[in-house]
């Protein structure tokens, strides 16, 4: 019988009030760590930053930041997200919808100005407009494979496509691994960790898909 680690819990500097009448407001659990969010954007752009096996950690509503704004005045700001990434590199998140980002990028942009070395290397305003419903569905799918991972089943793929040249089918893929349904969700997983990729990175991930292992570096 399988036996998972207790969730821990999140990281915020402050958690959201989860009844709002226009908002989607909850938590999802990114590496067995709960994650919050304020939108369903924000849980789009927590599933997409899951997916990206660049990304080391992620931290929700991280502590504000204090900047000057146009008129000189000292005010606060905390951003969705604070992102570590596998280099090093930190970056500060902000999520908005594009047609109402026009204030956060003046905000983001007077922070990033105004950054003390250590706190964060980079500020980013992400939008719906930073990616494609294939996008986020293909994120979502990694993500929610991700959740329970098993690792005997990660390792039998990782063998199999260690040894593969050129572009398999992940159905085809499913069907020699002997695994079925978590054959495919292995897959999914090493998708996310970087160890392949798709070919046709502009498609919905399915067992139709093709795949290639991608070089070591």
């Amino acid at each position: 019988m399988d036996h998972f680690p207790p969730t821990l819990p999140t990281l915020a500097s402050r958690l959201p009030a989860l009844k709002s009448r226009s908002s989607c407001r909850g938590f999802t659990i990114v590496g067995n760590r709960v994650v919050v969010f304020e939108s369903h954007l924000e849980l789009m752009v927590i599933w997409m930053l899951a997916a990206m096996s660049e990304v080391a950690t992620i931290i929700d509503q991280p502590p504000p930041v204090s900047y000057l704004d146009h008129a000189g005045v000292e005010r606060t700001h905390t951003f969705d997200f604070l992102v570590t990434m596998r280099d090093g590199r930190r970056l500060f998140i902000a999520v908005k919808p594009a047609k109402r980002a026009r204030k956060v990028r003046a905000v983001a942009n007077a922070i990033a100005a105004q950054l003390a070395a250590g706190i964060a290397d980079e500020v980013h305003v992400v939008t719906d407009a930073n990616f494609t419903r294939t996008e986020r569905y293909n994120a979502s799918l990694i993500a929610q494979c991700a959740r329970f991972p098993v690792t005997e089943d990660d390792e039998t793929i990782d063998r199999i496509t260690a040894r593969m040249t050129g572009a398999v089918k992940v159905g085809d893929l499913v069907e020699i691994s002997g695994l079925a349904g978590m054959g495919f969700r292995a897959i999914m997983r090493l998708i996310g960790r970087g160890l392949l990729q798709p070919v046709a990175t502009r498609q919905r991930l399915t067992t139709n898909s093709y795949i290639v292992r991608r070089p070591s570096i």
